[in-house]
């Protein structure tokens, strides 16, 4: 009699465990995450942009990661994760004319473009920002 408790307590309590490893909450999570992931990459890269040679390195980077974004789609009429990514892409564009503008600088220019180089890191974090809470928002569904 006990065991048969303990089994259907043990089958009772691992199917709980496992509704967030299957269906649509588990598919926006990993999709939220492989955006955090690109975007941390981005901005790992945008750290490096305060010297003039590291331009061409973030303009590929992020021109990588772009192509990475474009390939990932969100699930079909999830609008949240359809704005987001547009937001996404359009930070990218914003960043990648930033930085084409920033290439055809001389060096002694470059240190009067911290202005330009802090845009793009506030764009960034905004984003950043606005993916947690998308996060947290499907972690409560």
């Amino acid at each position: 009699m006990t065991r048969t408790i303990f089994t259907i307590l043990i089958i009772v309590i691992l199917s709980g465990c496992n509704s967030i490893s299957s269906g649509d909450k588990r598919l926006k999570l990993e999709y939220l995450y492989k955006m955090k992931s690109q975007l941390a990459q981005i901005i790992d890269e945008g750290y490096k942009l305060r010297k003039p040679e590291y331009i061409s390195s973030y303009e590929y980077n992020i021109q990588r990661n772009r192509k990475v974004i474009m390939e990932t789609k969100p699930l079909d009429g999830w609008t949240d994760a359809e704005k987001f990514r547009e937001r996404f892409l359009s930070v990218i564009e914003q960043d990648i004319h930033v930085t084409d503008s920033l290439s055809k600088l001389d060096s002694a220019a470059m240190f009067d473009s911290n202005i330009a180089i802090l845009s793009i890191q506030d764009r960034q974090f905004m984003l950043m920002e606005g993916l947690d809470s998308l996060i947290s928002k499907v972690d409560r569904e």
